[in-house]
């Protein structure tokens, strides 16, 4: 018998019926990855698959971009050291968003532009 004010872990993780959660469209379920509230509504292994993956388009336009990105930063002379110290962030940060592994905004490209002496224009794709 539980102790009176005790909450398992589990209980602690369990939603409350009246949780309402902030979707884009219809989430899919996938068994065993329920939504939740501490960990939130991307857990799971389709977290790191990317944006439109079966747009083949939208793929090939990305990589353009992150080609642009990585040499952008050849052309201005910098290491990604010196790029992730200029943007005040890891260098980490500049290699996953090279990689594609760290999606890169539009506020970000920005940042990016500034830094390498590009217009923004320089970075656009279609």
């Amino acid at each position: 018998m539980a102790r009176p004010g005790y909450q398992t872990p589990e209980a602690m993780l369990m939603v409350p019926p009246s949780y309402k959660f902030a979707t884009l469209g219809s989430p899919r379920k996938q068994p065993g990855l329920d939504h939740s509230p501490i960990w939130g509504l991307c857990q799971g292994p389709t977290i790191c698959n990317g944006v439109n993956k079966g747009d083949s388009t939208y793929q090939r336009a990305y990589r353009e971009f992150l080609t642009r990105l990585r040499q952008a930063r050849m052309d201005a002379g910098l290491l990604q050291s010196e790029a992730s110290a200029l943007l005040g962030k890891s260098r980490t940060f500049v290699s996953k968003c090279e990689l594609g592994e760290r999606r890169v905004d539009v506020i970000e490209t920005q940042q990016f532009a500034k830094i390498y002496k590009k217009k923004f224009a320089y970075f656009r794709i279609l």
